[in-house]
C-alpha cells in the first residue's frame, strides 16, 4: 500500500494496489469525541514523512476547523440543528504506516482540561473513493456470534438518512450526536471490525480494532468508520489506542469466520 497526505487535514489517503479497490481516504481521526460531547472536530494540520510512515502533531489550537460542526461558543458546538455540548480541550499525535497489504494508525491523545474526558474516542473514517462496487449488503459485521451483512440488521433508529451507527456489546454511548444524528442501532456488534466485500474481485477491505466502543457505516457516502477507544482520560492525561485497515482476498463471511 501506498500513503499520501491529504493537505491541511487530518486524512490521508491510501492506495492499496488494486484498482478494483480503488482509493480510500482515511480520516485518522474526524473528531475526537466523549460520552458528553465534543473535543475537536474536523482537525487540520500538516503530516511529516518518514521512511516507514506518515505522521501529525495537532495542537489544541488546530483541533477544531472549518466544516459543518462549528464551535458557536464556549459550551457548544451545532452540526444539522443538533446542539452538542463542548467538553475538555484536547491535542494528539497520529502515526499512520503501511505495509503490503495493511495500513495501521496509532492515536496519542492529551487532555488538557482539569476534568476528566469520559469515553475519549477517535472518530475514524474510511472512506471509499470509487466505491460503485460498496454495499451494505456486501459489508459484514459479527453479532451474536453470526457474520452478518450490515442490511440484515437493518435501519432503526435516528433520522431518516443513510447513517447508522453499531455499538459493541455491552456499551452504552450517551453522545447526543450519535444517539439522535446517527443513531444507534439495537443490534449490537461482538467485535469492532467490519469488513467489505468487491465481489466480483474476489477481495475484501477491512477496518478493525481491538479497543473500539463501535463502528458506524454511511450508504450515501460509502465509508466504514470506528469509534477508537481511548477509555476515560483523566485531566492533564494521556491515553493510546491503534487500529488497522487492510485488503484480503477471500469473501467477507469466510474472512471474518
Amino acid at each position: 500500500m501506498e500513503l499520501k497526505p491529504v493537505e491541511n487535514s487530518c486524512a490521508v489517503e491510501i492506495d492499496p494496489g488494486v484498482p478494483a479497490i480503488g482509493r480510500i481516504r482515511l480520516w485518522v481521526p474526524e473528531a475526537i469525541v466523549s460520552n458528553i460531547g465534543n473535543c475537536a472536530v474536523y482537525p487540520v494540520g500538516d503530516w511529516s514523512t518518514s521512511a516507514d510512515g506518515l505522521r501529525q502533531t495537532i495542537p489544541v489550537e488546530n483541533s477544531v476547523g472549518p466544516g459543518n460542526c462549528p464551535r458557536i461558543d464556549e459550551t457548544s458546538f451545532e452540526c444539522c440543528g443538533i446542539r452538542i455540548p463542548a467538553d475538555q480541550r484536547v491535542e494528539w499525535e497520529t502515526s499512520v504506516f503501511a505495509e503490503k497489504d495493511r495500513t495501521t494508525f496509532t492515536i496519542r491523545v492529551t487532555n488538557l482540561g482539569d476534568q476528566p474526558v469520559r469515553k475519549a474516542t477517535a472518530a475514524i473514517c474510511m472512506k471509499f473513493c470509487e466505491a460503485e462496487w460498496w454495499s451494505d449488503e456486501r459489508t459484514f459485521g459479527v453479532s451474536g456470534g453470526t457474520a452478518v451483512p450490515l442490511s440484515e440488521l437493518g435501519m432503526d433508529a435516528g433520522r431518516p438518512n443513510t447513517f447508522q451507527a453499531y455499538l459493541l456489546k455491552g456499551v452504552e454511548y450517551e453522545n447526543v450526536f450519535y444517539r439522535e444524528y446517527w443513531g444507534i442501532n439495537r443490534h449490537r456488534l461482538d467485535r469492532a471490525l467490519l469488513v467489505s466485500e468487491h465481489t466480483e474481485a474476489g477481495l475484501c477491505v477491512g477496518i478493525e480494532s481491538e479497543s473500539a466502543y463501535g463502528m458506524h457505516s454511511n450508504r450515501g457516502n460509502p465509508c466504514t468508520d470506528m469509534l477508537l477507544a481511548f477509555g476515560d482520560i483523566e485531566g492533564h492525561g494521556t491515553a493510546e489506542a491503534a487500529g488497522a485497515m487492510w485488503v484480503r482476498r477471500g469473501l467477507g463471511k469466510d474472512i471474518i469466520g
